[in-house]
């Protein structure tokens, strides 16, 4: 998997840089592939140890090359620290919830198919922008998280296991 990540992350970072794609949509891409590749991981492994390990090992790589600037820039020249902070609430969650796998697959869902859904259509439709944090954001952007996350949270109880106690609390429990 980590190979797979490596190589879809090498692949964007060229045709970004050859302009075969915007480099945003690049992004997104790699960001869609390894966060919900993240997202599975809790359901095709039995034992956690390893990829904690591994994503704490993949964390120090990815703030060397994210720092030192090799990789992972955004159009505008700044530093793309997302890819870099992400594995630290994955690997909180590895380390509390080893034996609730739905509890790591949920979020990193979300965050790979909803994060992107907002970034896409606030890029391409959005012409109103607020900010919060220092990167733009859009409505229409906000919009596409919440709808594509209620979905997320509609559709994934239907194929993983989740104790049935929190079944009907899903939407309450993770919004």
């Amino acid at each position: 998997a980590g190979t797979l990540v490596g190589f879809v992350a090498f692949v964007s970072e060229i045709i970004a840089r050859k302009k075969i794609i915007p480099q945003w949509l690049s992004r997104k891409i790699l960001h869609t592939f390894s966060v919900g590749l993240c997202g599975l991981m809790p359901f095709l492994l039995k034992e956690l140890d390893a990829l904690f390990w591994i994503v704490l090992v993949s964390e120090f790589l990815l703030f060397f090359l994210v720092g030192s600037g090799i990789l992972f820039k955004e159009d505008s020249g700044r530093k793309s620290w997302g890819i870099a902070l992400f594995p630290i609430p994955y690997l909180f969650s590895i380390w509390q919830f080893p034996m609730h796998p739905w509890l790591i697959a949920i979020p990193m869902i979300v965050l790979a198919l909803s994060d992107s859904a907002a970034a896409i259509f606030g890029k391409l439709f959005a012409k109103n922008y607020f900010n919060l944090t220092g990167d733009p954001k859009s409505m229409i952007g906000s919009i596409a998280f919440f709808i594509s996350t209620c979905a997320i949270l509609f559709f994934v109880p239907l194929f993983i296991a989740i104790p049935h106690v929190f079944r009907g609390n899903l939407f309450l429990l993770f919004i």
